[in-house]
């Protein structure tokens, strides 16, 4: 009942409820040559509508560990939201029991795709790094400051972070994000979740101000957080300092913007 209430156009007038032959036939029957990658969630598929404008349409899958509250947290929170360094959901489609979620399409893929790999990693000089930590971070600052709510991702990483045809960052994936009202300072979430790097030493109970923005350090370091080059006993002090004087500049960033208004 919860998915069907999803297709009432007056709950979400900026979402579209599309058609399922309209998204098969736009992917070529989710053909594997358009097939971008699979999280959690499911496959994800490259899509052109007849008029040329090309999307990225997220599948359910039968096995996935994400069902239909995840499904529906992605559609009301995202519907919600508006912000250039966060990505656009279009639509969804519910029909012939399936679950599709319509995105913008993000030519440049997702950040991890540049941060663990040897030449991706050449593409991305510090000029351009910073340009995504700050792009990151006022993404987080409109999520847990000026939307209505407090939003708290909870899944905050790189392949989360996708890329547009100018590389500038859009946060995604709010399936597992949790919605505070602005005068709620604690929330029990109900369970641990997110990726083993996200949620290592992280607890099931969180607030505002609970995404620890890992891919920030990731950006500096080039690797993953909680790797085997940890444990042994590579020393990462000097990438913690650069990484600080980064995160330090964003703020400065966001606290001219703010003075600006």
């Amino acid at each position: 009942m919860r998915i069907m209430a999803l297709a009432k156009k007056s709950q979400y007038p900026n979402l579209q409820d599309f058609s399922f032959a309209v998204i098969k036939a736009s992917t070529d029957s989710f053909s594997s040559k358009n097939k971008l990658g699979e999280g959690g969630f499911g496959p994800v598929y490259k899509g052109k509508f007849a008029d040329g404008q090309e999307v990225a349409v997220k599948r359910l899958s039968e096995s996935s560990k994400q069902g239909q509250e995840e499904f529906i947290n992605e559609v009301t929170l995202t519907a919600k939201l508006q912000h250039v360094n966060l990505v656009r959901l279009l639509g969804f489609c519910t029909k012939k029991e399936e679950k599709l979620l319509i995105y913008g399409y993000m030519p440049n893929k997702s950040l991890d795709c540049y941060l663990y790999d040897q030449v991706g990693q050449a593409l991305l000089e510090w000029e351009k790094r910073v340009h995504i930590i700050e792009g990151v971070t006022q993404g987080l600052l409109y999520l847990q400051e000026y939307s209505r709510f407090t939003i708290i991702h909870r899944d905050l990483k790189a392949s989360n972070i996708l890329l547009d045809n100018e590389m500038r960052p859009k946060i995604a994936d709010f399936g597992i994000a949790r919605l505070f009202r602005k005068d709620e300072h604690e929330a029990n979430t109900g369970r641990i979740v997110g990726t083993d790097s996200e949620r290592n030493g992280r607890c099931a109970t969180s607030g505002p101000g609970g995404d620890a923005p890992d891919a920030e350090i990731d950006l500096v370091t080039g690797h993953r957080q909680h790797r085997a080059e940890a444990r042994k006993g590579v020393d990462r002090s000097d990438h913690g300092i650069r990484a600080l004087g980064l995160r330090r500049h964003s703020r400065q960033c966001r606290c001219r913007q703010h003075g600006s208004h």
